[in-house]
């Protein structure tokens, strides 16, 4: 009775934290600002290169749809890279020359089940954060199998964090109860954390002037089956 107890809690804070995740991912991809900056880039680009235009309209549906689309907990590591893909593309139209990214994962690890919107705030902030104090922002999204789980590095050539800061953001992280200001970091490791244990979840380095690595650890699940 205790253990089903104790699973029945998990669960309850695992849905909660998955709810936040969704509701602020939805919050950032529907801001007046940011569609903003997509109409009025699709305006120009509609005038000077009709295709690239289409394009973006595409991909902006895709945004779309995959956000509010709430069938499922889990998806594919690919489908969730195509919506990176989207995404980082919107990002770019932002950005414009200011961004570059690659996307380098293991063909065999893309049939991996993770959860939904995983991967995007972590992108997120190293945008927000890493553009900051450089004029070029580079990402770099990797993946690799490691034993019997699944690691996936983002990865950015930022300002870094400040070693105090940097330790107060991982303490942040461990605190069920934290008020944390990188939410979306926060919420990514909790959800990990409930749904595999406590030997997952996501870690930060980072070095000031050189830029800032997130590994997310997951466990290795293909299909139904855990590998």
């Amino acid at each position: 009775m205790s253990r089903l107890q104790e699973m029945m809690k998990n669960n309850n804070k695992l849905a909660e934290r998955k709810r936040l995740m969704e509701v602020k991912h939805l919050e950032q991809q529907f801001n007046p600002h940011f569609v903003f900056n997509v109409m009025e880039a699709l305006r120009y680009e509609i005038v000077i290169d009709p295709p690239r235009a289409s394009d973006m309209v595409v991909s902006f549906a895709n945004l779309m749809r995959y956000s509010i689309n709430y069938g499922n907990t889990k998806v594919t590591l690919q489908t969730d890279i195509e919506y990176i893909n989207d995404y980082l593309l919107l990002q770019k139209m932002r950005y414009n020359r200011r961004l570059e990214y690659k996307i380098d994962i293991d063909e065999e690890l893309l049939s991996c089940k993770i959860p939904k919107l995983l991967i995007q705030p972590v992108v997120e902030n190293s945008l927000n954060h890493g553009a900051e104090k450089t004029r070029f922002i580079r990402v770099l999204i990797t993946g690799r199998r490691v034993e019997d789980h699944l690691e996936l590095y983002v990865e950015d050539n930022g300002g870094g964090v400040p070693p105090s800061r940097l330790e107060e953001i991982r303490r942040s992280l461990e605190d069920e109860n934290a008020n944390s200001t990188h939410i979306g970091l926060y919420n990514v490791h909790r959800v990990l954390q409930l749904l595999y244990g406590p030997e997952y979840g996501l870690t930060i380095e980072s070095e000031c002037q050189k830029g800032t690595k997130v590994t997310l650890k997951i466990l290795m699940e293909m299909g139904d089956e855990n590998v």
